[in-house]
């Protein structure tokens, strides 16, 4: 067994989409064999035996088109707090922010009845500025 133990979900999108992908597995962090240089927060004598292996854990790997990256990142970064908070914000505008992109919608009754063309954006500071906030670094959306 390598780094990957289990497969939880694989891609069935064409290298050519357009569209976000998504792995979702189980890995396991190799095994240790000093637990005194282990870079590990607990005690690796919790392992099997004497090769100290350590709990599986989930992996989720995301790749998004170049055009997302900065709405991806935006999404992935601060607390959940700050993520609804810009969300909410851009729904009182009449906007849809999304980790995909960031859209004008009409929506009647909560449902999005029509949405306009994409708003572009190359970088994290473009979305603030579109949407009228001041630029916050990803060490200053933890709210």
């Amino acid at each position: 067994a390598g780094f990957l133990t289990d497969h939880l979900s694989m891609s069935v999108k064409s290298l050519a989409s357009d569209d976000p992908d998504s792995y979702m597995g189980v890995c396991q962090i190799p095994a240790c064999n000093d637990s005194l240089t282990c870079p590990c927060s607990h005690s690796c004598d919790v392992g099997l035996g004497s090769d100290r292996a350590h709990l599986h854990r989930r992996i989720d790997i995301k790749v998004y088109p170049k055009h997302m990256f900065p709405f991806a990142v935006l999404y992935f970064t601060g607390s959940d707090y700050f993520n609804r908070s810009m969300r909410l914000y851009c729904h009182q505008k009449g906007l849809s922010l999304s980790d995909k992109g960031l859209v004008p919608v009409v929506r009647v009754k909560k449902d999005v009845v029509h949405e306009g063309p994409p708003i572009p954006c190359n970088s994290e500071k473009d979305i603030f500025d579109a949407i009228g906030l001041e630029y916050k670094e990803p060490s200053e959306r933890s709210v």
